[in-house]
Order: structure tokens, then C-alpha cells, then sequence
């Protein structure tokens, strides 16, 4: 797998920055949850945990990726606030038994419609490229997702097929690096 080292030292995009995440951004990633429809997309949610206790959960997991010197989402930051406004990155998943790399966001729910998501998926599609990471990226959608469907298109991508993953059904868009 390709070295972790630079993605941990993301470049500015023109409205946004990047880092990795810590155990003091978890209150208020918990807000994430408040109230937000969307939270079906993300696969089986255990409903008895506290909005904080997933904030915490998703957080952790990102840090264990970051000791591991594997991929993993890192805070969006808004530079013209500079506050966190979501999470995004490239994640390695498996895909019916085959590696692929996704390129994952997800934002507050009141800085949904900003541009903010197509702005972070292009973000890492274009590190992706630049560093050769592979031969192609995805992105793993709900099938009920039509805005992050939205944003895939609006990043090059083409859908590729269906499938179930997390026990949800997804559709995969794919952007194909090199042919």
C-alpha cells in the first residue's frame, strides 16, 4: 500500500483545510448526529449509543487508522471560520473480496449545500491522482443517496455497478486513474 506520510499532510483547497482528527473534536462531531436523516446512508447505526458515543466511536477509528499508517478521514476545516465542518478522506475498503480506496465525506448537516462535499471528494481524487495511489478510486453510495450521487458525478465519476456493503444497498461510482 502506498505510504500514508504525505496524505496526513494535505494541502489547502481553496476553501478548506486539513488534519487529522483528535479525541477533542468529538463533541462537536457528535452534532453530526443530531436530527440528521442522512444517517441511514452510513450503514447499521447501534440507535442505543449517544450521539456522543458515535461521535467518539467514528473518532476513535480514524486515530487507530492514523497509528496503524493506514488511511482514514481527516477534519475538514472551513478556513474562512476556522472550525470543523466534516470528516473526508480516502478509506481502503473491501469490496467483494477485491481492495479498492473510497474517497469518503461527510459534513455537519448545516453545511450540507455549500459546495463543501464536492469540493473534498475532487480535494482527494486529485491526491489520489498526483500520487498514484491506484489504478482507480470509488465511492460507495447508498442507492437512496442522490446528493452524494450528485457530488460523485460532479467529481468525474461514473457509476460502476451495484452491490451490498455494511448491509446496505449501494451503488459504486468509479473514477479510473489509470487505464
Amino acid at each position: 500500500m502506498k505510504s500514508t506520510l504525505s496524505y496526513y499532510e494535505q494541502d489547502a483547497s481553496e476553501m478548506l483545510s486539513f488534519r487529522k482528527l483528535t479525541l477533542n473534536d468529538v463533541e462537536l462531531w457528535s452534532r453530526f448526529f443530531e436530527n440528521n436523516d442522512r444517517e441511514q446512508f452510513l450503514g447499521p447505526v447501534n440507535s442505543e449509543l449517544t450521539n456522543f458515543q458515535k461521535a467518539d466511536n467514528w473518532i476513535t477509528r480514524q486515530i487507530e487508522r492514523y497509528e496503524s499508517n493506514e488511511f482514514g478521514q481527516l477534519a475538514v476545516i472551513d478556513q474562512a471560520s476556522n472550525t470543523l465542518i466534516g470528516v473526508g478522506g480516502i478509506i481502503p475498503r473491501d469490496l467483494d473480496g477485491k481492495i479498492e480506496f473510497e474517497i469518503s465525506y461527510s459534513l455537519l448537516p448545516n453545511k450540507w449545500g455549500n459546495g463543501f462535499a464536492t469540493e473534498i471528494a475532487k480535494h482527494f481524487k486529485n491526491w489520489a491522482i498526483s500520487n498514484q495511489l491506484a489504478n482507480s478510486i470509488i465511492s460507495i453510495i447508498h442507492v437512496d443517496n442522490f446528493p452524494s450521487k450528485n457530488v460523485a458525478l460532479k467529481n468525474e465519476m461514473k457509476f460502476d455497478f451495484r452491490s451490498i456493503f455494511m448491509s446496505i444497498p449501494v451503488e459504486i461510482y468509479r473514477f479510473v486513474i489509470i487505464k
